[in-house]
């Protein structure tokens, strides 16, 4: 469980980083990271690159995701 909250910490935080994010509560950030998570490992296996079960693969599939969603939310927003 303590590696699921530090993996979703550090996939924000990246995301937040790279997106240029402002602080949207806590419960929106648990939501872009698993919605993130999903969509991240779901888009990289659909173009054939396989996202193992360590952290760095996790960190790397949960920023991809996070990034496309957040980016889809912008443009709905338009």
């Amino acid at each position: 469980m303590l590696y699921s909250i530090l993996l979703g910490v550090a996939i924000f935080w990246v995301t937040s980083k790279i997106m240029n994010l402002k602080g949207w509560g806590l419960l929106m950030n648990i939501l872009f990271v698993v919605a993130g998570s999903v969509v991240g490992k779901w888009t990289l296996n659909m173009v054939g690159f396989y996202t193992g079960n360590n952290f760095i693969s996790s960190l790397i599939s949960g920023v991809i995701g996070c990034c496309l969603v957040i980016f889809a939310i912008r443009l709905l927003n338009k």
